[in-house]
């Protein structure tokens, strides 16, 4: 049961992260990773879309059964 994303310093060329199934309530530690393409965290417990904006490499991105109640502003 995770609860915060971290330890990927050094997972520099990462193209794909999958954290479905946790307890993960903010998206941060995600700066280094610019070549991701795919991020899953779905079924967490996320309440706002932050801290993707500079993942330009970014094509797929799964937020499902959250708790997130708005996309504006994002």
């Amino acid at each position: 049961m995770i609860t915060r994303i971290e330890g990927l310093q050094s997972c520099k060329m990462l193209e794909e992260l999958y954290l479905e199934g946790n307890k993960i309530a903010a998206i941060e530690e995600l700066d280094c990773l610019h070549f991701l393409k795919r991020l899953e965290l779905g079924q967490n417990r996320l309440q706002r879309i932050q801290n993707v904006a500079h993942l330009s490499n970014l094509m797929q991105l799964s937020l499902e059964d959250n708790q997130i109640t708005s996309i504006a502003g994002t």
